[in-house]
């Protein structure tokens, strides 16, 4: 699992650019198999999507953004 607070840039290409705030990204490793407790390291890592179109949720009725 991995988290991350920060900013994102919409881009004129139609993208969207996540821009996370370096040290406040965090991964969870979980392997029971190997490990008893798991193991959190710090993560950052900026992404760009692109997006597809703005929808509507089957069940919710909620605005929804469908990324390609």
């Amino acid at each position: 699992m991995q988290w991350q607070h920060g900013s994102y840039t919409y881009n004129s290409d139609g993208s969207l650019t996540l821009n996370p705030i370096a040290v406040d990204g965090r991964q969870l490793l979980s392997t029971p198999c190997d490990y008893d407790n798991s193991i959190y390291t710090r993560y950052n890592q900026t992404e760009t999507l692109k997006v597809g179109d703005l929808g509507i949720h089957n069940t919710r009725a909620n605005r929804r953004l469908n990324f390609k």
